[in-house]
């Protein structure tokens, strides 16, 4: 008989105790036993602890108490980011009209808030500025009337275009945080293609852009003219 861990050849006495049933006969020495035990518990916490990611499908060994799903942050940010274009509460309109009583409630409101008569935004400001440099055409908050064009009663009976050039039918939008809600994303889209049928061209820069990249945005403008 040999040993398990060191394939050492036990001696006549550790066979006759394995025959006697006074041993297992698994070792030769305690540090071999000391050596089998570890590596028994440890190929047993593998086995008991390997899960398969259910985003890579590759097998991982969790060693937290946490529920296995994903081997790692990476498969975690996919995971969370197809949870959130599939299982999106915000995508059930219920859930949008809870939210929006509860901010209206609380009297919520965007920390910048420009348009509509509440004067121009900084951003909204910034790019007017460059852009009057170059044609003085420009102008702030332009009245788009609906009337005509909504017999159906589907749009409001103006539209105001942040920045527009009413002699070449351009539209520049400068969209704050707000815009993000998928109600307000709606309201733009509906606004955007009925300019477009009307012969508009429209540009959406965020208030982040205009930020950051003020040159590009002008440059932006520039090119649709």
């Amino acid at each position: 008989m040999n040993c398990k861990w060191c394939s050492k050849e036990l001696s006549k006495k550790q066979v006759y105790d394995f025959l006697s049933k006074k041993t297992k006969g698994t070792s030769c020495s305690s540090k071999c036993s000391m050596m089998l035990l570890h590596w028994i518990s440890k190929e047993n916490f593998k086995i008991e602890n390997t899960f398969n990611c259910i985003v890579c499908k590759k097998d991982f060994i969790k060693k937290t108490s946490s529920s296995p799903k994903v081997c790692s942050i990476v498969c975690q940010s996919i995971l969370s980011s197809v949870r959130m274009t599939e299982k999106n509460p915000m995508l059930n309109k219920e859930v949008r009209n809870k939210v929006s009583d509860t901010l209206k409630r609380i009297g919520h409101k965007p920390i910048k808030q420009g348009g509509n008569g509440r004067g121009n935004t900084t951003e909204q400001q910034l790019l007017y500025d460059e852009l009057i440099k170059i044609n003085k055409s420009f102008v702030c908050e332009y009245i788009f009337k609906t009337k005509g064009l909504n017999e159906e009663k589907i749009y409001p009976t103006h539209y105001k275009i942040d920045i527009a050039l009413e002699e070449l039918k351009l539209a520049i939008e400068i969209d704050g945080t707000s815009h993000n809600s998928l109600k307000v994303k709606e309201c733009d889209k509906k606004k955007t293609n009925l300019l477009i049928s009307q012969g508009w061209k429209v540009l959406r820069l965020s208030n982040l852009q205009i930020q950051k990249e003020l040159k590009s945005c002008v440059q932006a403008v520039m090119s649709m003219i």
